[in-house]
């Protein structure tokens, strides 16, 4: 990290496409160097970045509002069950958060012109509270495998009731 004006801010270099294996599992870094349309996910290689610093890169409608691409983000869109991100980029409200095949799209509450330098800021408090649940789900999910043989098929994260979908019933 390094200080700018005594806030936090992620300093993470731009990757090479990059694989880590841990555990057994394979992260695929979506980083790219050098290719245009490419979002450096922040989310992957520093999970803890709440406030970076980004260039806005392309901008398009969906569904009536402004979606902003930047070069780099902390942003975590809807995936796997996991809802995105909300928070701010500049004096924008991010309204959602969508996975455009190399590109995030940051649908936001006003425009952001195409060039301009932006500062992005994830509300701590909504990722925690997500990063909690799918942490728990996985916990869940591995005693469920073992204890019954009975593997997770699917898992949806909401506001106030989580939901964990079994291959089969669950009896002792």
């Amino acid at each position: 990290y390094i200080s700018v004006t005594g806030v936090q801010t992620c300093a993470l270099p731009i990757l090479s496409s990059v694989v880590v294996r841990r555990r057994g599992l394979l992260l695929r870094v979506a980083c790219r160097e050098g290719r245009s349309g490419v979002t450096v996910r922040l989310y992957y290689t520093d999970p803890s970045c709440r406030r970076f610093e980004a260039t806005v890169v392309s901008v398009r409608p969906v569904d009536g509002r402004p979606a902003i691409v930047l070069d780099r983000t902390a942003f975590y869109p809807t995936s796997g069950g996991q809802p995105f991100d909300l928070g701010h980029i500049n004096d924008a409200t991010v309204v959602d958060v969508v996975d455009d095949a190399e590109e995030i799209l940051h649908v936001v509450s006003s425009d952001i012109p195409v060039g301009q330098r932006v500062t992005g800021v994830v509300d701590d408090a909504r990722r925690f509270d997500h990063t909690q649940q799918h942490t728990g789900q996985h916990i869940l999910s591995a005693a469920f495998d073992r204890a019954f043989g009975n593997r997770t098929v699917g898992f949806h994260m909401g506001a106030d009731v989580s939901t964990i979908d079994l291959a089969g019933p669950v009896s002792p």
